[in-house]
């Protein structure tokens, strides 16, 4: 994405705002996932991508939604479908506690798929504040290469 272009993300994440153009890269989801678009998306011990969970590799925000999930026409077997993410980015987030002597550089972890929070304990680190916007909102410059 170009600077200054920006996107729904839900109701969760706000927008994606300026980030490096590119960086989207695509990862085989675990059996009997869905993966929605927006989210945060990890990938467990085998490698395998799936909603972020606490404690997981954060490797992105997923681009669209991947099914993987067992249905009439697909077994649903890990690796059967991929899920594309940005990599590297800003998005502007809901994050309880955020202040604005949090400006700046302050680290920033996702316990689920849609929550940030500014507690390492058993969290993953997705990035750090970007800027201030107001009591709970700030934009997060997030990087998955930040754990690898």
């Amino acid at each position: 994405m170009s600077s200054g272009v920006s996107y729904s993300l839900g109701p969760i994440l706000k927008v994606f705002v300026g980030g490096q153009p590119g960086g989207w890269n695509e990862y085989p989801v675990l059996e009997n996932t869905l993966v929605e678009t927006h989210n945060a998306v990890g990938v467990d011990s085998n490698g395998y991508a799936r909603a972020l969970q606490a404690g997981d590799v954060f490797v992105g925000f997923a681009r669209e939604t991947a099914d993987n999930r067992i249905g009439d026409h697909k077994p649903g077997l890990s690796g059967e479908i991929n899920v594309q993410v940005k990599a590297k980015g800003q998005v502007v987030a809901d994050i309880a506690g955020l202040t604005v002597s949090d400006n700046n550089q302050t680290k920033v972890y996702m316990s689920d798929e849609n929550t940030f929070t500014l507690s390492s304990s058993g969290n993953t680190l997705i990035g750090f504040v970007s800027s201030f916007r107001s009591t709970g909102v700030g934009i997060v410059e997030f990087d998955s290469s930040l754990q690898q």
